[in-house]
């Protein structure tokens, strides 16, 4: 509406801007409806270790996103996204990388993605998959997010 239009296009005035990051997408995965919005996302902000950045792509590419794809298709996930931080940059940052996890629910945010990773991996025991996984990275924090209004 025109009342929404122009509350957004004073925001500045109810808030002040105490951060700024820039990201990109990396690689994703979502279902068959482009225009769904999932209502939840986990964001896990990731350490890489010096020259681990290729490991770490490779890691998630490969072995977690075949994963995230099947419970997509199973429906107990609606969508996962592996993102770089551009801006700002240097060593005395805590972070440099995200993944985040995008749920219908939070009962969804709760289900057992085992059987998934079995499936998708077969010849793998939940041990290497840890240690595959956790050799690549460290979180070093994770939010949860609602989405509380949405416009086109």
């Amino acid at each position: 509406s025109a009342e929404q239009k122009a509350l957004a296009n004073d925001a500045e005035e109810f808030r002040d801007i105490v951060k700024r990051e820039i990201w990109t997408a990396v690689d994703m995965v979502f279902g068959a409806d482009e225009s769904h919005q999932p209502t939840f996302r986990v964001e896990n902000f990731m350490e890489i270790p010096a020259n681990g950045w290729d490991a770490w792509v490779a890691m998630e590419t490969e072995l977690a996103k075949p994963v995230h794809a099947k419970n997509i298709e199973s429906g107990s996930r609606a969508g996962w996204v592996l993102t770089s931080l551009v801006m700002p940059r240097g060593q005395g940052l805590p972070y440099q990388a995200s993944t985040l996890d995008f749920y219908d629910s939070w009962e969804q945010m709760n289900s057992d993605e085992g059987a998934a990773w079995a499936t998708v991996h077969p010849k793998l025991t939940e041990a290497e998959i840890v240690k595959r996984i956790e050799s690549t990275r460290t979180i070093m924090r994770s939010e949860v997010r609602m989405l509380v209004e949405y416009i086109e």
